[in-house]
């Protein structure tokens, strides 16, 4: 009979799978699941297609519009675009890989954020259960 300490192994057998195969990450992994789920939808939203064009057109021009060239009665106004670089990796996903590709993406972040949200909830040293219940109102 071998020491366990001179394997590496220093728990027990017990203790690892207890841990191991908590019941609390079934729950959790239904909570991704119907993240991503809810993630795969067609995006609708009424300003794409101006967040579309204004990212073609900075693409194209290779620099943020200083005046508002969207709207046909303001357009000598001054324009400050704060979401230009969203409006680029938009328009260059779009180009890729059309809606679906946005669609995707926009889960992708999505997922993302709950990966960080449950990352940033175990570091605090909060039961898992409690994370679990967290993220899944937050999902809901």
């Amino acid at each position: 009979m071998t020491d366990p300490a001179s394997t590496g192994v220093t728990e027990p057998a017990a203790a690892f799978f207890s841990r191991r195969f908590d019941p609390w990450l079934y729950p959790l992994a239904a909570c991704f699941l119907l993240t991503a789920l809810f993630g795969t939808r067609v995006l609708y939203d009424p300003d794409l297609g101006f967040h579309l064009k204004a990212g073609q057109w900075i693409v194209q021009n290779l620099r943020v519009p200083a005046k508002d060239t969207f709207t046909y009665t303001a357009s000598d106004h001054d324009y400050l675009d704060i979401h230009w670089l969203y409006q680029v990796l938009l328009y260059l996903f779009y180009k890729l890989g059309g809606y679906s590709l946005i669609s995707l993406a926009a889960g992708g972040c999505v997922l993302l954020l709950l990966s960080l949200t449950w990352k940033r909830l175990r570091l605090t040293g909060a039961p898992r259960w409690m994370c679990v219940l967290l993220l899944t109102l937050v999902v809901l």
